[in-house]
């Protein structure tokens, strides 16, 4: 395994356990399962958007950064598997994938200004996106 995997797949073990700890100590148990995909945003939301505590802002980036990392962890729950990639855009730029079969969902960034996201009215759209693309 060369350096760019291995940074990248501490970089998501860090960011897995960061999540952990942080929704564990705010009463939220996630088990990694697909129903914890709207747990996730319903958590987010409630944080982020409809409380907007500044104490908790800082964490905003930390926090859009693992729900990418957590989508992974529940999908390969169910059966995907981890996979880096280097980008046919920039040479030498990795990123951190799950992949099913034929599909390959990208990590990066997948959550970053999640609030934003259009469609997600409901704000339903981790999930609807698991099952598109891996349920």
């Amino acid at each position: 395994m060369n350096a760019a995997e291995q940074e990248l797949l501490r970089l998501r073990d860090r960011s897995l356990g960061w999540l952990d700890e942080f929704t564990r100590k705010r009463g939220v148990a996630l088990r990694r399962e697909p129903a914890d995909l709207e747990t996730l945003e319903d958590f987010y939301f409630k944080l982020f958007v409809d409380d907007a505590s500044a104490l908790v802002q800082s964490h905003r980036s930390a926090f859009e950064s693992a729900m990418g990392f957590f989508f992974g962890a529940v999908a390969v729950h169910e059966g995907a598997t981890w996979t880096v990639y280097e980008s046919p855009f920039a040479p030498g730029h990795f990123g951190l994938a799950v992949q099913r079969g034929l599909v390959t969902v990208i990590l990066n960034k997948r959550c970053e200004n999640w609030a934003r996201r259009p469609r997600n009215k409901r704000r339903r759209l981790l999930r609807r996106e698991y099952d598109r693309f891996l349920g």
